[in-house]
């Protein structure tokens, strides 16, 4: 779809159970939001449906769909390059926005795994952010990862932008 030319607002696919949730017909879903103007949306609408299954979606769907990493016990951001073709799926699926490179990887995955994962993906210039774990998962690998900013420019850049020192105390690694 991205290669298509199609004037694309987003795209999102949805692999596990959530997915037949929000109306997929099987545990992955596709959802893709047209931009331009109604009737352009509407021609496009018709010519894709002509070719694929077609569920009409509003805006709650959307907001569902963002809502999915929050709530999840487990939830890692996966993101690479742009044209790596690499998908690391979650234990209990994820939210792909292939648009932008980025995967949310649900489920409870072991140390070792969120380990290896954070070591390929860093090894192909991407990274891997633990959004949501339980308490032990995060102290064994980490929220952030690797730093990529050396920590005099990130310790300047915090005194600079935060000179007081509020804005989440604790939480970066400089």
């Amino acid at each position: 779809l991205l290669a298509t030319g199609l004037p694309l607002d987003a795209l999102a696919v949805l692999d596990g159970p959530h997915a037949g949730e929000l109306g997929a017909a099987s545990w992955i879903g596709i959802w893709v939001r047209l931009a331009g103007s109604p009737r352009v949306v509407e021609r496009l609408h018709r010519e894709m449906a002509a070719q694929l299954p077609f569920v009409e979606d509003d805006a709650a769907v959307w907001q569902r769909l963002a809502a999915l990493p929050l709530e999840a016990e487990t939830s890692l951001r996966l993101s690479w390059p742009a044209g790596a073709t690499e998908v690391f799926p979650g234990t209990s699926g994820g939210l792909l926005y292939p648009g932008v490179e980025t995967l949310h990887a649900f489920g409870a995955e072991s140390v070792e795994e969120v380990r290896l994962l954070r070591e390929v993906l860093e090894g192909k210039g991407g990274a891997l952010v633990v959004e949501r774990a339980p308490g032990s998962l995060r102290q064994e690998v980490g929220t952030w990862g690797t730093l990529r900013t050396p920590a005099v420019i990130g310790r300047a850049l915090k005194e600079r932008f935060d000179p007081n020192g509020v804005l989440a105390p604790g939480r970066m690694a400089y």
